[in-house]
């Protein structure tokens, strides 16, 4: 997703602007040379449902909901997929996608029931608000840590493989005459029940995850050992080394990362950046004052 040679300056600037701006109609955005600012933006899209003879309200509502969130994270995609552009992260499209649905928070806006064409019919509006400064900073952090984008992109590909085969259940379901209708209705239900399981997993995940994270910036200390910091936290996410390097030592819990030299702990971070140095991201170097907790 790098831009083109030699396009740097107001140039570039202007063109960086102009992509968010035919994203985002309306939008707004300050940048010089390789910076651009992003407003919160609030992004919706709906959906229309026609209900079968077979469908209850409580039904089409589900999959009302389904479509339109789907539909807002294409939209809410593609903003992202812009910011990945001007800010030059290396993300493919699948992964900006599965970032997107994976970290955006959706809300119901309106809702109604209605008749079209001789049935009955659901429309439902979606919202997402989307800080464009703080998705980018996300962004980067992920672009660092691509096992987290690795398990994003399996949940998004099971999610959208349950979610196609509950659709496709819905529509013979819409159709199907009465004796038909039963056992439809409990296979598409226990689709619905596995998605919403996989939900409750990840959201559990996503919880312990930032337990740990607040946990890691209250009571990790400097000079604390490994053993005593896995008493604490537990077992990190992953583990960084720099290398064939043993002197540095990167934990991650979350959004903080505990950074060990020569076995104790010297700093936290928020994210890891590469040093020619240390010849690899994880150390504490320029970190006094700016992020690190603590240094030696």
């Amino acid at each position: 997703m790098r831009h083109a040679e030699g396009r740097t300056g107001l140039g570039a600037c202007l063109g960086r602007v102009m992509a968010l701006v035919l994203v985002l109609a309306g939008g707004t955005a300050l940048c010089a040379p390789n910076t651009v600012r992003a407003e919160v933006k609030t992004l919706t899209a709906e959906h229309v449902y026609v209900m079968g003879d077979n469908d209850t309200r409580t039904e089409a509502r589900r999959i009302c909901f389904m479509q339109a969130k789907r539909k807002l994270v294409e939209q809410v995609g593609t903003y992202v997929e812009v910011l990945t552009e001007m800010s030059d992260f290396r993300l493919t499209r699948d992964e900006v996608r599965s970032f997107t649905a994976a970290t955006m928070q959706v809300e119901v806006d309106e809702e109604t029931f209605f008749m079209k064409d001789k049935s009955f019919a659901v429309r439902m509006k979606v919202r997402a608000r989307v800080d464009g400064d703080a998705m980018r900073e996300r962004l980067q952090t992920a672009a660092r840590q691509r096992d987290d984008l690795v398990r994003m992109r399996e949940r998004y590909d099971t999610t959208r493989r349950l979610e196609d085969k509950a659709l496709a259940v819905q529509e013979r379901l819409r159709t199907a005459p009465p004796e038909q209708a039963a056992p439809l209705r409990q296979e598409r239900d226990a689709i619905l029940g596995t998605l919403e399981e996989t939900q409750a997993r990840y959201d559990a995940i996503m919880q312990n995850r930032k337990t740990q994270a607040d946990y890691a910036e209250r009571f990790v200390e400097a000079d604390m050992t490994r053993s005593e910091v896995r008493s604490l936290l537990g077992e990190p996410r992953t583990i960084r080394r720099n290398g064939d390097s043993a002197t540095f030592e990167c934990w991650n819990y979350g959004r903080v990362w505990v950074v060990f030299r020569d076995g104790l702990v010297v700093c936290r971070r928020e994210s890891l950046s590469y040093s020619q140095r240390h010849g690899g991201d994880c150390h504490c170097s320029g970190f006094v004052g700016t992020g690190g907790v603590f240094m030696q």
